[in-house]
């Protein structure tokens, strides 16, 4: 039996900047390995501590990243429609999840099983270069705003910051 490509994730797929700049062959050889995973708002996408290691595509819909400290969870990052998910365990699936992805509005996001990617590995295709220079960069933009975001923070705190300015606007209502 021929592998078959979901249709309805074909163009969106096609569209994401993860596939976007790959040549028309490597983005065929691709595109059917993946599965079409719809959401809603509330659904756990990936979970921190599971080891599963595929990757997933958002393709429509939002979703926030959590990280966990203790207890506690804290929102990181949103993510929007052309988002890579689950790369540090794709590209070391002896590792955990590192955190938790939750859906916050309905949507459809492309999931490229793990053993997908190994089939391509194992067969020496040229579009398993092609994904993982694609997820590099993917992953490199997210650390680039990550590094601008702590950046801006810290020169936020250096200089005063909100928090400062709140308490001096307080503290001048107060003076007699």
């Amino acid at each position: 039996m021929a592998p078959t490509l979901d249709p309805s994730i074909e163009q969106p797929l096609r569209s994401t900047p993860l596939l976007a700049g790959l040549d028309r062959a490597a983005q065929d050889s691709l595109l059917w390995r993946f599965r079409s995973l719809p959401f809603e708002s509330g659904d756990v996408l990936i979970r921190a501590g599971d080891r599963n290691s595929d990757l997933f595509l958002l393709l429509e819909g939002f979703a926030d990243v959590y990280a966990r400290a203790g207890d506690k969870r804290y929102l990181v990052a949103i993510l929007d429609p052309g988002s890579v998910l689950g790369e540090v365990s794709f590209f070391d699936p002896s590792r955990p999840r590192t955190a938790d992805v939750v859906a916050s509005s309905p949507g459809l996001a492309a999931l490229l099983p793990r053993a997908a990617y190994d089939e391509l590995i194992a067969e020496q295709h040229p579009a398993a270069e092609s994904l993982e220079r694609a997820v590099l960069q993917a992953v490199s933009l997210r650390m680039q705003y990550t590094n601008e975001a702590l950046a801006e923070l810290l020169d936020t705190h250096k200089s005063g910051g909100l928090l400062d300015e709140l308490m001096r606007m307080y503290q001048k209502e107060e003076s007699p």
